[in-house]
């Protein structure tokens, strides 16, 4: 399954634009959403709360999502800043991920742990329709370095 590419929300913008996010050094996390979520490039919302349909927690995953790691802010090239971080993983325990009506299509993306805590930074379509994650099966985003595996890319 081919994912596509993050989107940066609207709110998101703003708060880029005026400083308020630290790539650097504030913290990251990514969760997992359903089919009938409200996302989209326009979404103004200031909190992931205001994102419905959020997995529920159950058989490996929290809706608290997992922290990112490793992320960097680097030039990707002579014009481009990169943001990229490693990748993100889910593993099914105890039944199927996403099981029950409630199957996955999307990553958010919010910042965690600072002044603006909460705030959805981006989303990305896993997939055109929504799929599970079969018992002791991983579901893993891959992160990686430059520009084409960068979530967020200034040119």
């Amino acid at each position: 399954m081919a994912a596509g590419t993050w989107n940066v929300l609207l709110h998101a913008k703003l708060e880029i634009m005026q400083g308020n996010v630290n790539f650097s050094s504030n913290i990251f996390r990514m969760g997992l959403w359903r089919a009938g979520a409200n996302l989209s490039a326009t979404l103004d919302v200031s909190t992931v709360a205001s994102i419905t349909s959020q997995l529920p927690s159950a058989r490996g995953y929290g809706q608290t999502g997992r922290e990112m790691s490793n992320e960097s802010l680097s030039p990707a090239a002579t014009t481009t800043v990169a943001w990229t971080t490693d990748g993100v993983c889910w593993s099914a325990n105890g039944g199927v991920l996403g099981s029950g009506g409630t199957s996955i299509q999307f990553a958010v993306i919010w910042e965690s742990g600072a002044a603006k805590s909460g705030t959805p930074i981006a989303y990305v379509t896993l997939s055109s329709s929504d799929f599970t994650v079969p018992d002791a099966s991983k579901l893993l985003i891959n992160g990686g370095a430059g520009a084409a595996a960068a979530i967020l890319t200034l040119t």
